[in-house]
């Protein structure tokens, strides 16, 4: 996986990303990487000391992104737990089942950019072009 295939994009009152990958979990698990990218100075640097499981779903590709980028920020916002890494034990284009590892938010060392109160629809792509996954998510900030 290679963050040259993330982008942060900017938008009016608002930021997002665009990611391509091969496949779908690849294209989750980066954008998992630009959310963090998108919070925090230095997210890699938060300590794996705890797993969560998951399960997702979503009527399409498109709702299933959100919905895990929600779950995600709900972990944030409600537990302060950083996801990490993500390990996909299942995903498909309406369901998805994983373990969530990371740990507790430490903004002395991570450093912290901006908050993200949502995962909008707004803009939002996720669709297959020219064999590879393409997605585009705007957060409201």
């Amino acid at each position: 996986m290679s963050k040259k295939n993330l982008k942060i994009i900017s938008h009016p009152a608002d930021t997002g990303i665009e990611v391509k990958a091969k496949n779908l979990k690849e294209l989750f698990k980066l954008a998992l990487t630009g959310l963090n990218a998108t919070i925090f100075e230095r997210p890699e640097l938060v300590k794996v000391i705890e797993e969560k499981k998951i399960e997702i779903k979503g009527e399409d590709p498109k709702e299933l992104l959100v919905n895990f980028l929600t779950e995600v920020l709900i972990y944030l916002d409600s537990e302060r737990f950083i996801v990490r890494e993500v390990e996909f034990k299942n995903i498909c284009e309406k369901k998805l089942e994983a373990v969530l590892r990371g740990g507790e938010v430490d903004l002395d060392k991570m450093g912290f950019i901006t908050e993200i109160k949502a995962i909008t629809y707004h803009q939002l792509k996720v669709e297959k072009r020219e064999g590879e996954w393409f997605a585009r998510v705007i957060f409201d900030i």
